[in-house]
């Protein structure tokens, strides 16, 4: 429910100064978008109880996990080798942390080109160029999107996926409170 009036509150802050109220609509994977009308795009996914989104004039994908057990053996199925070599490479104190990097990766990868779990996890690698920032390797092409993950909260980590290499700067935590009393005051301006 947090996650739709996340949507509610960004489309209104972006769409401010527009009369027409935006569609929010869906391609055939499921992804959702903003009607063509409007310049951006933008992900958002939830974990426990942070809800993360991110907008974009260009294609996006975000993720948040939270770091917690997981039976590793999943990594043969979704990963590729060289994601399965850098996780067997870490130590046991690492390795989840790398699991949860290299999975909110891939998961704001498929976000981006907007086909979710319709593209196998398996089928393309993310791999490290620099501290934090990531690049797609598909079929042993280079792809045009540029991923970095960020540690803002303690046990979560968050990746995004966008087609520009700039990392996102302004990030803005909102409660359910300040989202709902924005939404009520603008429903009341507009009576």
């Amino acid at each position: 429910m947090f996650g739709r009036l996340i949507e509610c509150y960004l489309i209104n802050k972006i769409c401010l100064n527009n009369e027409s109220i935006p569609n929010i609509c869906s391609n055939e994977y499921g992804k959702p978008f903003i009607d063509s009308r409007f310049r951006f795009q933008y992900s958002i996914s939830h974990s426990d109880r942070w809800v993360v989104c991110v907008i974009n004039d260009q294609p996006i994908g975000i993720d948040i996990e939270r770091i917690k057990p997981i039976d590793l053996r999943i990594v043969d199925r979704f990963f590729s080798k060289s994601e399965q070599k850098f996780l067997a490479e870490s130590n046991i104190n690492e390795r989840l942390e790398r699991f949860y990097t290299i999975w909110t990766l891939k998961e704001s990868y498929i976000k981006a080109v907007g086909k979710g779990l319709f593209l196998p996890l398996d089928s393309f690698s993310v791999k490290k160029t620099r501290e934090e920032i990531y690049e797609v390797e598909c079929n042993n092409e280079d792809h045009e999107f540029y991923l970095a993950t960020y540690k803002r909260f303690p046990y979560f980590i968050i990746s995004v996926c966008s087609k520009r290499r700039d990392k996102f700067n302004k990030v803005e935590v909102l409660d359910f409170y300040h989202v709902y009393q924005y939404l009520m005051n603008k429903k009341e301006v507009s009576k």
